[in-house]
């Protein structure tokens, strides 16, 4: 289980918000709030997909809501 102080500095590290994070894996500010205060932990499914989505931020990739196609 990562340490709550590790998903914080993640987060801060890549700019973004709770609700910003939160959005990114799908889930409300309070559970991502909970997640962040050792409240309760965070599934592994959740904590890989955060991984992902902010590496892909890093290689200029943008997120599921930064995205959008207009044809």
């Amino acid at each position: 289980m990562p340490n709550p102080n590790d998903l914080i500095a993640i987060r801060k590290r890549h700019g973004l918000t709770q609700t910003q994070a939160g959005a990114l894996v799908h889930v409300s500010l309070r559970t991502w709030q909970r997640w962040e205060w050792g409240e309760t932990p965070i599934p592994e499914s959740k904590r890989e997909l955060f991984q992902i989505k902010v590496k892909g931020m890093n290689n200029g990739l943008g997120n599921s809501t930064e995205n959008t196609q207009s044809n």
